[in-house]
């Protein structure tokens, strides 16, 4: 019968992401990808689907908070902001909260084709696809995976892959944001991570919108 075709340019194997047929059934659905590290690397043979999909809740975008919410997530944020540690012995700036989350945010080098026209479009291509591969016995679940490019009022281009990963061994998922930003043909890369668990919590998916929101 019928069937409505989902191509997406930076998965392997036809870019196929999903078939639907018109009752809205799904016939097929890519759920993760990956690259192998070594003849050593049992991922892909390892791998035997997800247990469950992940449950965070999405927050509803530009909702305008009441008086009683808008305190509480100030609070919240306060409590926050005051809780990272910074982390030293790491390049750029690495910083944790608890056990919980950590932020990453430092310069890249990237040698560029100065003749190619489209330079800019490659490294933002490269980085939409690798961002979203699996590693290492942990799979990304590309159902809750996106990639979003935004320019700025100050010219820069922010390209933001949010990823959901699962980590079998201990049966639980966290959110990833890698954000990279480019200017005048210099780029940095953004990391924040956090599980899920933590981000079950309204005031708590607010402060991850918090910290997106504020990077330029």
């Amino acid at each position: 019968g019928q069937v409505q075709i989902v191509f997406d340019g930076s998965l392997p194997v036809f870019n196929l992401e999903s078939i639907t047929d018109f009752s809205g059934k799904k016939l097929l659905q890519a759920v993760t990808m990956g690259t192998l590290s070594d003849n050593a690397d049992t991922s892909f043979e390892k791998f035997t689907g997800f247990e469950y999909s992940p449950l965070v809740k999405e927050v509803v975008k530009n909702k305008k908070l009441s008086r009683k919410e808008q305190k509480l997530f100030e609070e919240t944020k306060q409590v926050y902001d005051s809780s990272w540690q910074k982390v030293d012995s790491m390049p750029g700036e690495f910083k944790t909260l608890g056990d919980v989350a950590l932020y990453w945010e430092f310069p890249l080098e990237i040698v560029q084709d100065t003749s190619a026209q489209k330079s800019s479009e490659t490294v933002f291509n490269y980085f939409a696809r690798n961002n979203r591969l699996s590693a290492n016995g942990t799979y990304v679940y590309l159902p809750e995976s996106s990639v979003t490019v935004k320019k700025t009022e100050s010219g820069k281009t922010i390209q933001l892959s949010k990823m959901m990963i699962y980590f079998p061994e201990d049966d639980k998922y966290s959110l990833n944001y890698k954000i990279l930003v480019e200017s005048n043909g210099f780029y940095k890369m953004i990391n924040f991570t956090a599980y899920e668990s933590w981000l079950m919590g309204n005031q708590n998916q607010y402060y991850v919108d918090y910290i997106i929101n504020s990077i330029n």
